[in-house]
């Protein structure tokens, strides 16, 4: 009987030890979350505004900054309905949760593909529209 004591409070702290790991490293990572998106929202906002300073068009570098900094992570929904279905959880999404659980990313709208296409069709077109939104996708890309 007299084992048990002596490896129970060991395991009993080895688990404490572990949760409290698994809190600071939560956390941790809901703090970096809360960063990102205020980075986005940034860069969002200097798009927007280094296209309004090439362009003179408010409502196309408003299109631009949201091009740039926040549709490009719309891709971070696939993420979560592959972790959790279609079982949508607004706290789930923004904590993170779909990273934790399935251990991978789908960033599938980052790609600079999108940009050199935008650029490509920019110099064929001669559309300013196109232009504007190649500006907000390359400053979002290069940013983030």
């Amino acid at each position: 009987m007299l084992g048990i004591f002596t490896w129970l409070p060991a395991f009993l702290y080895y688990i404490m030890l572990k949760k409290v790991r698994q809190i600071i490293v939560l956390l941790f990572f809901m703090f970096q979350l809360f960063l990102h998106i205020l980075f986005h929202i940034l860069i969002s906002l200097i798009a927007g505004f280094i296209v309004y300073k090439l362009y003179n068009q408010l409502f196309l570098s408003i299109i631009s900054a949201l091009i740039g900094g926040i549709i490009v992570d719309f891709d971070h929904f696939i993420d979560y309905f592959l972790a959790f279905g279609f079982n949508f959880k607004l706290s789930f999404f923004t904590n993170g949760f779909q990273f934790l659980k399935n251990d991978k990313m789908y960033i599938l709208l980052h790609g600079w593909e999108y940009a050199i296409i935008f650029l490509i069709l920019s110099l064929i077109f001669k559309n300013r529209v196109i232009k504007i939104i190649f500006a907000g996708l390359t400053l979002g890309l290069f940013f983030i």
